[in-house]
């Protein structure tokens, strides 16, 4: 028997929700609103068949079946263990707030809270989907396979691995590049997963993947949707180039043969080391690449012993030895080492050190094989001379330059004619997550330098402080995971820019994507139809001019943003500020005939654009203690449709269910004059007021709030909104950042 829900208020068991739970933030600060809400209650252990948490197809029981679908919250104080949660509207759906442990199957959600305060056990998938959806545990979680598709939840616990266990982790957010099918397919059901063939878009996440008909159904009748065991994703193949895994004199002799000592030092260079690092160990390997049985090997562990692995004459004939150190102990002289006397524990080490020192030689020699076949100076020089770049990402020593993004990856390019008379370079910056004293940066210089014989080569170097003065250093050639990385978002890089330049010699810039040109100490957006990029002129564009009357627009553009880089470095992966648009986006953003984005707005879009990003942003405003985050131009129209769908056909003057400013002219939902440039993303918006009443001031700053019908004046322009932006980020109140800056 299904177990019955009592039907509670919101206010009388607020005093049981979590205190960082999202019901507890919204009693604070609007107990009015929601303090009737319906919620659905147990008190003691809960379980279930399946529950389904959409709104209109809620499949609980309750005491009271007349409010069934006006529940917002199921409060269980106690475990809950359900075979399958789920929902299919992400934009909104019941929240479920577990006061103990939640064990099922399957759970696929999005739209509402999920809170348990105990532990979170999973057998199969966790999906949590869309940006309207939240996950808070406790407890331990564990999973078979975590999947977030713009979902909140706590990454840095998965990142830090802090009471997790998940077998394999899908987040949108890790992606550099591709989100790969092969990887789904280690993990799902083949009957689960669409062909290529079958993707009616362009894959921008991993759900894109999904063939949600046939999960849903498969989850309806409990069945799996997962495969038994996860199975392993293909890695790189590494050749191992030695014989064997023994300590022979022919796997000695492969070290000093190797390329990897051709790639450093002159050819009439004598000794030449290599050094291997793993957590307890560290080996260093010597050879004389023109002299056999030249090859020594010294190990330490731990700085507790030390062997050396070596060759010495002995009557005219050439012996190998292995000696050992003691480097804690009194007796610091080395010994031959006696394998039938020796201890155990050297004798270990030495083999599984021998046996780590292969592998990692091996991959070492791997990947600068793919390093140089990959990475190669023809290449680097095709990218750095493509138009898109020339024109766009080429000014290195320019901080308020517009980097190119590969995921979160930014990636920077220096010319051969630069001012500081480097070398050419492309620079490519991953930004370390979770560092909260301050954003540390890995920085991978692909350069072009030249080697002892006078050829070109591209170097990978790096450097350890952010900033164009730090020290640039060479990477170890035995640094494998640096050089494996720099492969991989390399190749990203190419198939990202590649495409972008095609589009931008075909006339067509993508919608988030722009590019200026600097004139002086004056920055101007152009546009162009360019059909030969061989014979393309940066300087022979037409200029899209802002008109004199909003020229102070440029002024509060600079002030905004300096004001913003003291809090949110520009490398931050939320910093969403792009270049401005073109003359063609003005033509392709049209509303209706006599429906016109208004002058001042296509100016202010003009000195800069934004780009959307699904999570967050920092260009936005704070207004009554909601965040607007400013809209990319291109959609602007998409809003206005979203605002104009909740319009009634019928005009109810006498019908508005609240006081309106009267500086607005309206009769309805909204004014179709009224013209979105901000969004909470929650159905509330800033716009742009083209038709005020008698009153009113055209150009004043609506902010229209959907479920209120809240409809105020909150800004007299929008040069008034912006420095009032500007004025609440220098007098500290930045609480809109934190989440940016974890």
């Amino acid at each position: 028997m299904s177990p019955i829900f009592q039907i509670k208020k919101f206010s009388e068991i607020i005093h049981l929700l979590p205190n960082n739970s999202l019901g507890v933030q919204r009693w604070e600060y609007d107990q009015e609103s929601c303090k009737n809400e319906m919620v659905a209650f147990a008190e003691e252990n809960i379980s279930l068949e399946n529950l389904t948490l959409d709104f209109l197809d809620l499949n609980i029981e309750v005491d009271n079946n007349a409010v069934l679908d006006q529940i917002d919250m199921i409060l269980i104080k106690g475990n809950i263990k359900v075979k399958n949660i789920s929902n299919s509207e992400t934009d909104g759906a019941v929240s479920l707030i577990v006061l103990g442990n939640l064990d099922a199957d399957n759970i696929v959600v999005g739209g509402q809270e999920i809170y348990v305060t105990g532990n979170l056990t999973v057998q199969d998938l966790f999906w949590g989907d869309y940006n309207h959806g939240q996950l808070n545990v406790d407890g331990f979680i564990s999973a078979k396979v975590f999947m977030a598709s713009d979902y909140h939840f706590n990454y840095e616990r998965f990142y830090n691995n802090d009471n997790v266990q998940v077998g394999l982790l899908l987040n949108d957010h890790d992606v550099i590049g591709d989100y790969s099918r092969e990887l789904m397919q280690t993990a799902f059901l083949e009957e689960c997963l669409l062909q290529e063939d079958e993707v009616e878009e362009d894959i921008y996440s991993y759900k894109n993947w999904i063939n949600t008909a046939k999960l849903f159904n498969r989850l309806e009748e409990n069945l799996p949707v997962l495969l038994g065991e996860i199975k392993v994703h293909p890695g790189d193949t590494i050749p191992f180039i030695f014989e064997d895994e023994y300590l022979t004199d022919i796997n000695l002799d492969r070290f000093r043969t190797s390329r990897l000592f051709s790639l450093f030092g002159g050819p009439n260079s004598n000794l030449k080391e290599l050094e291997f690092r793993n957590e307890s160990t560290y080996i260093r390997v010597r050879a004389q690449p023109n002299k056999p049985f030249s090859t020594n090997i010294y190990l330490t562990y731990k700085e507790e012993y030390a062997v050396m692995i070596f060759y010495f004459s002995h009557e005219e004939n050439i012996k190998r030895a292995i000696a050992h150190q003691s480097l804690i102990g009194e007796d610091k002289d080395w010994h031959i080492l006696d394998f039938k006397h020796s201890s155990k524990i050297v004798k270990d080490f030495i083999e599984a050190g021998w046996k780590y020192l292969l592998q990692a030689f091996s991959a070492a020699e791997y990947y600068q094989q793919q390093f140089s076949e990959q990475v190669t100076v023809q290449e680097i020089n095709q990218i750095l001379a493509l138009p898109i770049v020339k024109s766009k990402y080429s000014d290195y020593y320019n901080e308020d330059e517009h980097s190119l993004y590969v995921g979160n990856i930014m990636i920077q390019f220096r010319q051969q004619d630069n001012k500081a008379h480097g070398c050419p370079r492309i620079c490519i910056i991953k930004t370390l997550p979770f560092n909260h004293e301050a954003e540390k940066y890995v920085f991978y210089h692909l350069d072009i330098l030249q080697n002892e014989s006078g050829q070109d080569t591209v170097q990978l170097r790096t450097q350890d402080e952010d900033g164009y003065e730090s020290t640039v250093y060479a990477v170890s050639i035995t640094n494998t995971n640096m050089y494996k990385e720099a492969i991989k978002y390399f190749t990203q890089l190419k198939k990202k820019i590649l495409k972008e330049n095609q589009e931008f010699i075909n006339g067509f810039i993508s919608k988030d994507e722009r590019y200026e040109i600097f004139n002086g100490d004056t920055m101007d957006t152009v546009t162009t139809k360019i059909t030969d990029p061989k014979t393309f002129d940066p300087g022979a564009v037409d200029i899209l001019t802002i008109n004199e009357q909003y020229i102070q627009l440029k002024s509060l553009w600079e002030n905004w943003i300096y004001t913003t880089e003291q809090i949110v470095p520009k490398k931050n992966k939320y910093f969403n500020l792009m270049s401005g648009i073109l003359n063609d986006d003005i033509q392709c953003c049209s509303l209706e005939d006599d429906i016109k984005i208004p002058q001042e707005l296509i100016c202010f879009y003009s000195i800069h654009n934004v780009k959307y990003d699904p999570v967050t942003s920092v260009f936005s405003f704070t207004v009554n203690d909601c965040i607007y985050y400013l809209l990319s131009f291109h959609e602007i129209p998409n809003e206005w449709n979203e605002v104009m769908d909740l319009q009634e056909i019928d005009e109810r003057e006498n019908d508005i269910p609240v006081k309106i400013d009267d500086k607005l002219n309206l009769s309805n939902y909204t004014n179709p004059h009224w013209i979105p440039f901000a969004s909470s993303r929650d159905g509330d918006y800033l716009l742009y007021d083209t038709d005020p009443s008698d009153k009113g001031k055209y150009g004043q700053i609506v902010e229209l709030q959907n479920e209120s019908w809240e409809r105020n004046v909150v800004a007299d322009s929008l040069e008034d909104l912006i420095q009032h932006e500007i004025d609440m980020i220098k007098s500290g109140h930045v609480q809109k950042f934190e989440f940016i800056l974890r």
